[in-house]
């Protein structure tokens, strides 16, 4: 996927790429941004579309770390997290196949919120 965006005065074109072509230091970039969009998702009690995308228990993983560290500050968490389980995140965004990312990690090509939104729309309904 390719955006078309300004940069000063410039057209400038952004290429979008999946997870697993991204350099370590723009996979680490991803992981912060999602975890930031992640962890309010989990405080919510709303992570029924990640479990989907989650082929070897990362959720649960990511999960346990947040629930055995619940007195943290938010800040702690989210740090906490980061760190502790950055691995759990980049296996489970590698299984998120219908998400792009800019090449050095600064964005995403829909906005995870966005993201979300669309894939909870997109569930088939039971009619049964």
């Amino acid at each position: 996927m390719i955006r078309t965006i300004m940069e000063g005065n410039t057209m400038a074109e952004e290429k979008f790429v999946s997870f697993d072509q991204l350099d370590d230091a723009a996979q680490q970039k991803v992981v912060s941004d999602f975890a930031k969009f992640y962890v309010p998702h989990f405080k919510a009690k709303n992570l029924d579309i990640l479990t989907q995308d989650d082929h070897n228990g990362d959720v649960v993983d990511i999960n346990s770390y947040l629930n055995n560290n619940a007195t943290f500050s938010p800040e702690e968490l989210l740090d906490g997290v980061i760190t502790n389980r950055a691995g759990s995140f980049k296996r489970l965004l590698t299984y998120i196949t219908d998400q792009q990312y800019a090449q050095d990690g600064s964005s995403v090509a829909t906005p995870w919120e966005e993201w979300y939104l669309q894939k909870t729309v997109n569930i088939p309904q039971d009619r049964g």
